[in-house]
């Protein structure tokens, strides 16, 4: 033990079986057994700290550049070295020529360092044969009348020429990235999964055995000061009451971040008027806090950007409802009008809105049913469509060649989605010239191969299919494609659209519909069953259907695509259903509902119902029920042209936006120990029959309880 060769360095840097002394009466206990006992209790220390803690500075052991600017004192403390071992600088020790290179002994090795360059400062683990005392006994070997009876843990401090190869760090950039994306992260990604997938692997074996304390740079003029970096290249061992007060310092920072407050638009923009004129609709924002809840008396805005006119009020605060809304009269030329709306933290939401001297000309929805069957055009030649001229363009393919090679053929075989005849779009670019600009565009889409082009306002993009541009903002209008079935879908641009080109290589068209965004609403949900936070066992006739058959229903105000109601997969994409029982710990259960049908009266709701069942191994055992709506991306729409997306927002508990996340992502049962979401599940007063804020999209979150009366 007095010495760690390399032999005995080898040893602590692999995996091997510890071997302990086994006790029994009348043993012979000599100099190997006692050795054991102390090396089997330092090597499983030791590679507990190795493996476990990591190597590097614990505390102490600071770089200081002496008085005189060319020596350098090391501070006391204490550090943890590759093999695990624990080394400990009792007190300040002054390195005096740091120019002086050493070898792994810590004794002079070559020449100093003459001029400019930089060393490493290691710290090696040392043990030295102390406190020599008579040998009293002696065998056929001894020939020394005294032995060290210790052996005293010291260090040695270690200068090498140059930096480390490496920066500290065992995670690379690319297992970052992958354990923590950018973007917006898919429901089902997993951390856990990520980090286990991307840090897992063999115990390394370490390959040096000292622990770097920093660089020293030397001047060319040996009698400039010496310069010191001890940060760089150490690596540094936080102790867990650290690390606590770090993750309570993040945390705290996190909850300052959520209580950021946002600036969200609710309606008016996109609007159309006379110059001079006030547009017929409010603009209104609301603003909301980092969980999602709507913020009273903060002062919002509003500023003209662009065209001129003059909006009233210019500033106001939010009411009860969160919200703040202006009237604005545009400018008095023709043309385009901007207006932006901010608060105090500097979110912002901007207005546009088109004044159009004289009448608005007509809507014309392009649906190609007036020209004959069979009719084509190539590049430089146009259609004349219900008053619209579409003229072919070149196409780009997707290694951004063009081609003037390709056609535009008018077709019957409903390829495309719509009713009638359509476009088929084969290697060619189609450039529609509409008679106004209009706030809202719609249409219908086959997509069976190739690439796509699309130009909307002059910003190109080349793609593989409409889903790369679903949720974009392209040319300054927001982009949403509905997908339906058999390669089928509708693309929605919702803001000014005043150019518009569309072009792919197996690609059919139909029904290219603009709209006047502000006559349009969204649906919304206007009743579900069971009624929200309401107790099954209260209604006979409720607890009756129960016992037929566990079902859920929920009323739209208009019809809906049976589709996405009914198809299991897209199903899942907006609605979720959850068991939550209380048996000490809560456990919270996923559900899968089946569509049973579609009516227009269940249980006392009226409309359009859809109602799904799901299956229960115990009707009657004591639980609540979490129903979960997220209508995004064209998930969940009406059946209007084009579809609007469900209007969700509805807040039936008081599950916070995280809760709410965590519970989304089970798939099948998870157990929490903590009884927050069990606690949260209480009535908010929020009431249908109407969700919704007045946009597309939103949460819905609801539930109900089967329990029965414990007096």
């Amino acid at each position: 033990m007095a010495n760690h060769g390399h032999g005995q360095i080898e040893a602590l840097r692999q995996l091997t079986a510890p071997a302990r002394n086994n006790y029994f009466y009348g043993k012979l206990l000599d100099v190997m057994h006692f050795q054991m006992e102390q090396a089997y209790f330092n090597r499983k220390r030791w590679l507990l700290n190795r493996l476990g803690l990591g190597s590097g500075v614990l505390c102490g052991l600071e770089l200081v550049v002496a008085d005189n600017g060319q020596s350098v004192w090391l501070r006391p403390g204490v550090a943890i070295d590759p093999l695990g071992r624990e080394i400990i600088v009792p007190a300040p020790y002054c390195l005096e020529t740091p120019r002086q290179p050493t070898d792994e002994q810590g004794r002079p090795s070559g020449d100093p360092i003459p001029g400019e360059g930089v060393v490493t400062l290691c710290l090696g683990y040392h043990e030295c044969a102390t406190e020599p005392v008579p040998v009293l006994v002696g065998d056929c070997d001894t020939r020394q009348e005294c032995a060290p009876s210790t052996i005293r843990e010291r260090y040695r401090l270690l200068v090498r020429a140059g930096v480390p190869e490496e920066l500290p760090g065992q995670i690379t950039d690319e297992q970052c990235a992958a354990i923590f994306p950018t973007g917006e992260l898919p429901d089902e990604f997993d951390h856990r999964a990520a980090a286990c997938q991307n840090l897992s692997g063999p115990c390394l074996e370490p390959d040096t055995a000292c622990v770097i304390l920093g660089t020293i740079t030397l001047p060319a003029v040996i009698a400039d000061p010496l310069i010191v970096d001890s940060c760089t290249y150490r690596t540094t061992v936080y102790s867990n009451s650290l690390l606590w007060e770090l993750m309570v310092c993040l945390a705290d920072r996190v909850d300052q971040c959520c209580r950021t407050l946002l600036l969200r638009y609710v309606s008016g923009d996109a609007q159309q008027a006379t110059p001079g004129t006030e547009l017929p609709e409010p603009l209104v924002v609301e603003v909301v806090d980092g969980n999602g809840q709507l913020v009273i008396n903060e002062v919002v805005t509003f500023r003209m950007r662009g065209g001129g006119g003059t909006i009233v009020p210019d500033t106001t605060p939010t009411d009860a409802n969160g919200r703040a809304e202006t009237r604005w009269t545009l400018g008095a030329a023709a043309g385009l009008n901007t207006m932006e709306a901010t608060i105090a933290s500097g979110s912002t939401v901007t207005f546009l809105a088109l004044a159009v001297a004289g009448e608005l000309p007509p809507l014309t929805c392009v649906d190609f049913e007036d020209l004959p069957e069979g009719e084509t055009i190539q590049v430089g030649n146009s259609f004349v469509t219900s008053g619209v001229t579409i003229t072919g363009r070149p196409f780009i393919f997707s290694d951004g060649t063009p081609t003037s090679n390709g056609f535009a053929r008018i077709e019957s075989g409903g390829q495309a989605g719509g009713t009638g005849q359509d476009v088929q779009v084969n290697n060619v670019n189609l450039a529609f010239a509409f008679p106004s600009t209009w706030p809202r565009l719609s249409m219908h889409f086959g997509e069976f191969g190739g690439n796509l082009n699309i130009e909307i306002n002059g910003d190109f993009r080349n793609i593989a299919n409409f889903a790369d541009i679903n949720g974009l903002q392209v040319g300054g209008v927001n982009v949403s494609v509905i997908r339906g079935t058999n390669n089928q879908g509708t693309l929605n641009l919702d803001g000014l659209v005043t150019a518009f080109t569309i072009g792919g290589q197996e690609l059919w068209i139909d029904d290219v519909c603009p709209e006047i965004g502000e006559t349009a609403t969204p649906p919304v949900v206007i009743g579900i069953w069971p009624p929200n936070a309401n107790n099954i066992f209260s209604n006979p006739e409720w607890l009756a259907a129960w016992r037929e058959q566990p079902r859920v229903a929920i009323a739209f105000d208009r019809e809906m695509r049976e589709e996405q109601l009914g198809e299991p997969e897209l199903l899942n994409e907006w609605l979720r259903l959850w068991q939550v029982l209380d048996q000490g710990e809560i456990i919270v259960r996923r559900l899968r509902p089946e569509f049973v049908e579609i009516t227009d009266n269940f249980m006392g709701l009226t409309g359009f119902v859809a109602v799904y069942a799901f299956n229960l191994e115990d009707l009657f055992e004591p639980a609540r029920y979490i129903e979960q709506i997220r209508a995004q991306s064209g998930n969940i729409t009406d059946t209007g042209t084009p579809p609007l997306t469900l209007d969700a927002e509805f807040r039936g508990s008081r599950l916070t936006v995280a809760l709410l996340e965590t519970i989304w992502k089970i798939e099948e049962q998870e157990i929490f120990r903590v009884r927050d979401i069990w606690d949260r599940l209480e009535d908010t007063g929020a009431t249908l029959p109407k969700s919704g804020d007045g946009n597309e999209g939103g949460r819905f979150q609801g539930w109900f309880e089967l329990m029965r009366d414990q007096g």
